[in-house]
C-alpha cells in the first residue's frame, strides 16, 4: 500500500468518525428557505432547467426537459413528469422513486438518527440529501460520489447499488467504504443516472410543491424482514408519488424492500411518499395508506395502516398508525380519524414497534416520519 493510499484511508476514517456530528450540525444550523432557493438555482445553472417554470406550465422548458430525459434513456410524454412521474418510469421499466438505504453499524447509527428526526429537522434532512446528491452528480470518480452520498447517512440508492454495499459491509467496511463499493459495482455512469433520476422525479416536485399549500412528504422506514407493498385511500387530495423499487432479479416492483440484519449491522430501506391537495380544492390532504407485507409477517398479521390529515382550513395536522385489523383503508380512516394526533406510536422501540410523527400541527407544508420495526 503506497503512502497516498494510506493517507486517503486515514482521512476517510477520520471523516467517518465525525459524519453523524457533521450531519447534525448541518441540520441544526440550516436556513431551509435559503438552501431550497440554492437548490433551484443550482438546477438552472448546472442543468439549464427552470423547474419552477416547467411545473407552472411554461412550455419553453419542455425541449430542455426532453433532452434530459433522452440522456437518461427515458422515452414517453414529457408531461407525465408533471402529472404522473411514476407512470413515466414504469413505462421505461425504471424505478425512479427508489428506496434510500440507511445503516446502523459499529461506526454510525444512521437509521436511529433518521427515525428520531422531529419538527423542521425532517424537511431539513431532505434538503441536505438533495444538496449532496447535486454535488455527487458532478463528480467523476467512484470514491467522490460515494463520499458525498454517504455523508447524508445513505449507503445506497436502489437495490442494484445496495448489492455491492452489503458485500462490502460483510467484509468489514465502514458506511462510507460500503457506499463507495456500491458505486464501484454500478459504475460511475449508472450511479450518476440513479442520482439524477431521484433528483428530477422525486425531489424537484417536492421543492416546487413546498411553495404551495398543502402537501406532505413522508419518509417510511421498513425495519422488518418483509418487502412492503402500499395501497392508498384519499378522502381529500391525491398521491403525487409513492415509493417504487424494482427488484431486477425478479423483474417486479415493490414499494419498500425488506431490511437486512447481521450481527451489529442493520441496513433498512426508506420509501418516500409525497401527497398533495387537488388543484383549487379548499380542503388539504386527508387519507391513509396500507403497508402490506409480502408473504405475511407474524409481527403484523393484519398489515399496518397509516393515516394522515393536513386539513388547512379547520383542525390540526395529524397522523395515526395501527397494526389492528380493518375491513378496508376507508374503514380504518373513518373509524380512527378522531384518534389522529401529531404523534402516534405503539409497541417497544427495542422490539415490535410502529411510529408516525408529523413535524408541525399547523401550516400546509408538512413532513412525516413513519417506522415499522420487528
Amino acid at each position: 500500500m503506497d503512502a497516498e493510499t494510506k493517507y486517503f484511508i486515514l482521512k476517510l476514517n477520520i471523516m467517518e468518525a465525525n459524519a453523524l456530528e457533521q450531519l447534525k450540525s448541518a441540520i441544526d444550523t440550516m436556513d431551509m428557505k435559503v438552501e431550497m432557493a440554492k437548490i433551484i438555482e443550482y438546477e438552472k445553472e448546472h442543468r439549464g432547467i427552470d423547474w419552477l417554470a416547467f411545473y407552472d406550465g411554461n412550455d419553453n422548458e419542455v425541449p430542455k426537459v426532453k433532452e434530459l430525459l433522452s440522456q437518461l434513456n427515458l422515452t414517453g410524454d414529457v408531461n407525465l413528469l408533471r402529472t404522473d412521474p411514476n407512470a413515466l418510469l414504469a413505462a421505461n421499466e425504471i424505478s425512479g422513486n427508489a428506496n434510500l438505504h440507511l445503516a446502523n453499524s459499529q461506526d454510525g447509527h444512521m437509521i436511529d438518527f433518521v427515525q428520531n428526526l422531529s419538527g423542521s429537522e425532517i424537511k431539513k434532512y431532505i434538503v441536505y440529501i438533495t444538496q449532496k446528491m447535486q454535488l455527487a452528480e458532478q463528480q467523476t470518480s467512484v470514491t467522490m460520489i460515494g463520499i458525498e452520498i454517504a455523508s447524508t447517512g445513505v449507503v445506497a440508492i436502489g437495490v442494484a447499488w445496495l448489492v455491492g454495499a452489503i458485500q462490502a459491509f460483510r467484509a468489514g467496511a465502514t458506511i462510507s467504504a460500503a457506499c463507495i463499493a456500491g458505486v464501484s459495482g454500478l459504475g460511475v455512469t449508472s450511479a450518476i443516472s440513479a442520482i439524477t433520476i431521484i433528483i428530477i422525479i422525486v425531489l424537484m416536485p417536492l421543492f416546487i410543491l413546498m411553495d404551495k399549500k398543502a402537501e406532505m412528504l413522508a419518509i417510511i422506514l421498513n425495519r422488518t424482514g418483509s418487502n412492503i407493498n402500499m395501497s392508498y385511500f384519499f378522502d381529500h387530495g391525491k398521491l403525487v408519488g409513492g415509493p417504487q423499487e424494482l427488484i431486477v432479479t425478479e423483474g417486479r416492483y415493490v414499494s419498500i424492500t425488506k431490511n437486512m440484519r447481521e450481527k451489529d449491522l442493520e441496513v433498512c430501506s426508506a420509501g418516500l411518499m409525497l401527497v398533495s391537495k387537488r388543484d383549487k380544492a379548499l380542503i388539504g390532504v386527508e387519507g391513509a395508506c396500507k403497508l402490506e407485507f409480502e408473504r405475511g409477517n407474524p409481527a403484523f398479521p393484519n398489515s399496518v395502516y397509516l393515516g394522515f390529515s393536513i386539513p388547512l382550513a379547520i383542525g390540526s395536522n395529524c397522523c395515526y398508525i395501527s397494526k389492528d385489523k380493518f375491513s378496508s383503508l376507508k374503514n380504518f380512516y373513518s373509524t380512527k380519524y378522531n384518534k389522529f394526533a401529531q404523534e402516534s406510536r405503539s409497541g417497544n422501540p427495542n422490539g415490535v414497534y410502529i411510529q408516525a410523527r408529523v413535524d408541525s400541527s399547523s401550516g400546509g407544508e408538512i413532513a412525516m416520519i413513519a417506522v415499522v420495526k420487528e
